[in-house]
Parts: C-alpha cells; structure tokens; sequence
C-alpha cells in the first residue's frame, strides 16, 4: 500500500531556532520509523507570503499530497503529523499563543474573537496561524493566485495565513488537543529587575550594592 507524501514546508527568513530543529528531527525519525515519505523544503526570503507561495509552487510540481507547514520559531510533537492527518480533512491546524505578552490566542473563531484554548476536538474556526498547519494540495489546486499575500481590509493589515483562510474552498480547523502541545518560540531582554530578589530602590546604584 502506497502512502502519500507530505512536504514539510519550512517558509523563513533565513534562521531557525534551535528547539524547531530539535523537533524536526524527531519527526523525521518517528516518520521514518512508521515508513512514511517526508520531503523537505527550505525557502528563504524577506517576505514570509512569497515563500509560502514558492512552497506551494514546488508542492505542487512534485506530486505531493500535503503540506505540513512549520514556521522556524515553533515546538511541536514528534507525532503532530501524524494526529493531524487522522483527521482527514483539508485544512486543519492549531491554536498557539502569540509569542510576545501579553500572550493571546492566535486562531480567530467564527464571531470574529480570538478561539480561547480548549480541551480535545475539532473545531471550525475563521483563520488560524500556520506555524503549525497541514493542507491538502487539492485545495491549492482550487485556488488562484496567489494563495497567501497580505492584505490591507481598510482597518488593519491582514497576513498571509489570514488572506488564505478567507479564501480556502474548504473548512479551516483547528486541533485544540494538539494545540496544547504547540510551543511559539519567542525573545527577552533579562535585566536585573526579572529577578524578584533585586529591588527596585536598590538599582539605582550599584557601586553601593554589588560591591566586591
């Protein structure tokens, strides 16, 4: 029995973080072990939309049937994959934070208000964020160009995932039981007020406080 292929769409700018790495390996091995195809695609540009519609491009010359989209700031499980093609529909994905505070939700519900985390099930949503995403190529195929770009709706500029999701021919939904299993990578400046030791009246020198 054959089984369909899935590319691993890697949309970037150029760096990845080291725990994305770290997951993309373990998929690799626990795909492999299941003797399931993987392909791998790396494109890097300064506009994350542009490589999005180069993946799709090369999906689509290659015969493939899904694309697993992860971006380079993402953790997942090695079995993610896995879970989200049992569901076998065309587009369906996970519900992660933004990666800055405060914190909210990335996946937008069908009001219009940001999908507060849930425990198990599909859900139907009116976009979500493809850090972690699988999608049919078919859907691709139903679709005209370009299939992710932003856009300006005259209040706010939307991204990419969004103006694909407006358009999709096909449901978009999301896994809450994985989403809870999704981490978004993101960065800090520490500074010596992080620490709940340091007082605030005692910064203002140091000389006096953190002398030899």
């Amino acid at each position: 029995m054959s089984v369909e292929r899935v590319l691993i769409g890697l949309p970037n700018m150029g760096t990845m973080v080291t725990e994305t790495a770290l997951c993309l390996a373990e998929l690799a091995v626990y795909e492999t072990a299941h003797r399931r195809p993987l392909r791998f695609l790396d494109v890097q540009t300064s506009l994350i939309g542009a490589s999005r519609n180069a993946i799709v491009e090369a999906a689509l010359e290659q015969g493939v049937a899904h694309i697993l989209w992860i971006d380079s700031d993402m953790t997942f499980p090695m079995n993610g994959l896995e879970r989200l093609r049992a569901h076998g529909v065309p587009v369906v994905g996970t519900n992660y934070p933004v990666r800055c505070e405060p914190a909210r939700p990335t996946a937008i519900d069908l009001t219009g208000n940001y999908l507060q985390p849930k425990a198990g099930g599909l859900e139907e949503v009116h976009g979500i964020g493809f850090g972690f995403c699988l999608t049919s190529i078919e859907v691709f195929r139903a679709m005209p160009r370009p299939w992710f770009a932003d856009e300006w709706n005259g209040q706010i500029l939307m991204g990419e995932d969004s103006h694909f999701c407006m358009r999709a021919p096909a449901r978009v939904m999301v896994d809450h039981a994985l989403s809870w299993e999704i981490g978004h990578v993101g960065r800090k400046t520490f500074t010596w007020a992080d620490l709940p030791f340091i007082q605030k009246d005692t910064m203002s020198d140091g000389r006096d406080n953190f002398a030899a």
